[in-house]
C-alpha cells in the first residue's frame, strides 16, 4: 500500500513474513487481506491474530479481497505471530534470542502451539534437551500435565 502513497504499517500475512513490531494497541487504518482475515494460515479460535477484527463491520471493501477498517485496536496477537516469526528465523544463528522471542509470544498467547513449538526447538539448539523433550509431549498431547 506505501507504494500507493496510502501510509500504512505492514502486518503479517502469512506465518514466515518477519514484518516490524507492531504497537500493543494502534490506532488508524488497517487493510487485512481476507486470506489474513479468514485465519487458515494462523492458530484457530482465540489466538487467530487477526480476531480482533472480526468484532467489528469493515468500513470497507476492495475488490472482494482486502478489508478496511479505521479504529483503535489491540495488536497482541499480531505481536504474537511477529515474535513467533522472527524466533524462527533466528534458530540457527542466535538460540538464545529465539528462546527469547519464543517466550515473549507465550506470554501473549499462552496456549499458543506454534509458540511453544519454536521454544521447543530453541531449546533443542540450546541442549536444553530434557525442556524441548517435555514442551514437544504437552503440545502433540501426549503429556497433558502443567510444566
Amino acid at each position: 500500500m506505501k507504494y500507493y502513497g496510502v501510509p500504512c504499517r505492514i502486518l503479517p500475512g502469512n506465518p514466515g513474513d518477519l514484518q516490524p513490531m507492531p504497537p500493543a494497541v494502534s490506532s488508524g487504518l488497517f487493510i487485512i487481506s481476507g486470506l489474513s482475515y479468514s485465519g487458515v494460515e494462523w492458530e484457530p479460535g482465540e489466538l487467530q491474530p487477526y480476531k480482533v477484527f472480526h468484532r467489528v463491520q469493515p468500513s470497507d471493501n476492495i475488490g472482494g479481497a482486502m478489508l478496511v477498517y479505521y479504529g483503535t485496536f489491540d495488536l497482541g496477537r499480531v505481536q504474537a505471530v511477529n515474535y513467533i516469526i522472527k524466533a524462527n528465523s533466528e534458530l540457527q544463528q542466535d538460540a538464545a534470542a529465539a528462546l527469547h522471542d519464543a517466550q515473549s509470544a507465550l506470554a501473549l498467547t499462552p496456549t499458543s502451539v506454534r509458540a511453544r513449538l519454536v521454544e521447543a526447538h530453541a531449546f533443542d539448539h540450546l541442549q536444553r534437551r530434557e525442556e524441548a523433550k517435555r514442551w514437544r509431549s504437552v503440545v502433540s498431547g501426549t503429556d497433558c500435565g502443567s510444566p
